[in-house]
């Protein structure tokens, strides 16, 4: 998810580096057009690229371990990612909604996602105290099942976070959303959004991601409840992820 400061203003559409095909940051590179079980040895990145759903589940494995997570395949696992400083976090004046980065509805649906099954990986950047607090606490509160890192500018972080995560929480009103909505599509990460009304992104509701009309956390609960049912048939999510990923594909670089 991104904040108020633009976490993925460096990402845009237009952006080939984000893609995981050729992304050094990830411990195993993947493709959403290879064949199943197939593998490249691409001369460019020096590196084997393997196809989106192993490479997903290479991924994912790194993801658990880096967080202290438990290395469970089954488990639908969240990724968060945020900028806490001053501009994201606040909420917006004279209004009851969520801050811009959305964490502070995140972490408090947390303790209701573990109950519902999920793991949660969240990447903040500090700049609030008392939501960096709330993120370092979730691997004492959640052993296995929840964990936050508080880390500055850390963008191959960030990109293994997307990389591993089977879904993206986008909970803010952040300007840059889109841009996160379209980075976690590319990533094979299915994003969890408010919806946003009109545009091309509603038009494919359902096709490469999940909405919730109320940033709050009955919402956000609700959302996820709805995408777990999807993750629970394989060859529902299996169409869900390369559908996202389709849409938002990029040549490889």
């Amino acid at each position: 998810m991104a904040g108020g400061t633009g976490l993925f203003a460096r990402a845009p559409a237009s952006d080939a580096s984000w893609n995981p095909a050729t992304d050094l940051a990830l411990a195993t590179n993947y493709d959403l057009y290879m064949r199943p079980g197939d593998v490249e040895y691409n001369t460019e990145i020096e590196r084997e690229v393997h196809d989106h759903v192993a490479g997903k589940a290479a991924n994912k494995l790194v993801t658990q371990r880096e967080y202290g997570l438990d290395e469970d395949p089954g488990a639908p696992l969240v990724g968060f990612v945020a900028d806490l400083s001053d501009r994201a976090s606040s909420a917006r004046p004279g209004s009851s909604a969520p801050s811009a980065s959305g964490a502070d509805v995140l972490l408090a649906v947390v303790p209701h996602l573990v109950a519902d099954g999920f793991q949660v990986a969240v990447h903040v950047s500090p700049g609030d105290e008392r939501l960096e607090a709330s993120a370092r606490r979730l691997a004492a509160e959640h052993p296995g099942r929840a964990a936050g890192a508080v880390v500055a500018a850390d963008d191959a972080a960030r990109r293994r976070v997307l990389a591993g995560a089977d879904l993206l929480a986008v909970a803010g009103w952040a300007p840059d959303a889109a841009d996160a909505r379209a980075v976690a599509c590319r990533y094979g990460a299915v994003p969890v959004s408010k919806k946003t009304g009109a545009g091309i992104w509603n038009a494919f509701r359902k096709k490469d991601g999940f909405e919730f009309e109320s940033a709050d956390a009955d919402g956000v609960r609700a959302a996820f409840g709805e995408a777990a049912s999807w993750f629970r048939d394989e060859n529902k999510w299996a169409e869900i992820r390369a559908r996202a990923m389709d849409n938002a594909h990029v040549t490889r670089a």
